[in-house]
């Protein structure tokens, strides 16, 4: 039998769980995206080279060219688009992060009933009337006796 241990491992290697693990992360990053709106674009522009008329010359100090620039563009009138984005970016994370929730709970859940199987007893669903309320007979908690 494995340890406690080993289970968490098997838990963080199942591919539901996985996959909704990567799936939080991208809304997380989307949400990085959408904030980045906020700040200015900088962009910063270099070009050299040699330009002449004699090939001999060409490499020589007076026929080097040279341009730099830089650029920045901010937005200023968006209308609240950024926010908007950004709203809708933190709302797409947190439909993922219910999903992450859940996708863990049932895997839990599987693991549990599936533990409970190989232990010899049935597990027992949250809908299930408990045995004195079905006229059953009642047993002990882990279910191995019956009284």
């Amino acid at each position: 039998m494995t340890s406690s241990w080993g289970n968490s491992q098997q838990l963080e290697r199942r591919p539901d769980i996985a996959g909704a693990e990567r799936r939080l992360a991208a809304a997380c990053a989307q949400i990085g995206v959408a904030e980045g709106g906020f700040f200015p674009v900088i962009s910063l522009l270099g070009s050299a080279g040699y330009q002449g008329q004699i090939y001999s010359h060409l490499f020589t100090a007076p026929n080097e060219i040279w341009s730099v620039g830089a650029g920045a563009l901010t937005p200023l009138f968006e209308a609240g688009k950024v926010r908007a984005q950004v709203r809708q970016a933190r709302t797409a994370y947190d439909e993922s992060l219910a999903g992450y929730r859940q996708t863990v709970l049932s895997a839990f859940q599987e693991v549990e009933d599936n533990l409970a199987a190989a232990a010899g007893s049935t597990p027992v669903s949250r809908s299930a009337k408990p045995p004195a309320a079905t006229g059953g007979r009642r047993g002990t908690l882990r279910g191995d006796r019956r009284l």
